[in-house]
């Protein structure tokens, strides 16, 4: 039995030293990896031969932007927020990634900024409620 329960404190151990060695990512995302990201994934139809980190990119783009949508249309369905922006129902992904990059393109002095400041402040733009 003693045997048993050293073995499993070395085991306890070695995998608390494992999680510790591990990168922390302490910042976020900004405008600049969100830009460059969705580039790509504007280009995804453009007939050449897709890579799978093209795939990736186009996805973090589309999923990050859609987060940010849905964060905040959650907010003012909570009652904790007034709506900023109404995205109607029948905006595309491809809309939205246009808009965002657009917007970015058009105010680079911000692309060092949070990209979620920056694809609620496209969504604002694009999309005012009446």
């Amino acid at each position: 039995m003693l045997k048993g329960a050293g073995c499993m404190k070395r085991i306890l151990l070695s995998l608390l030293l494992m999680n510790m060695s591990l990168p922390v990512y302490a910042g976020y995302l900004t405008g600049n990896k969100l830009l460059s990201d969705c580039r790509g994934a504007l280009t995804l139809d453009d007939g050449h031969d897709v890579t799978r980190k093209e795939i990736a990119k186009s996805g973090i783009c589309i999923g990050y932007i859609m987060a940010v949508n849905d964060d905040h249309d959650i907010h003012v369905a909570w009652g904790t927020m007034e709506a900023k922006y109404c995205v109607p129902d029948s905006a595309s992904p491809d809309e939205l990634i246009s808009i965002v990059v657009e917007y970015m393109e058009a105010n680079p002095e911000q692309l060092q900024s949070s990209a979620a400041g920056l694809v609620n402040n496209s969504l604002y733009v694009a999309f005012p409620c009446n």
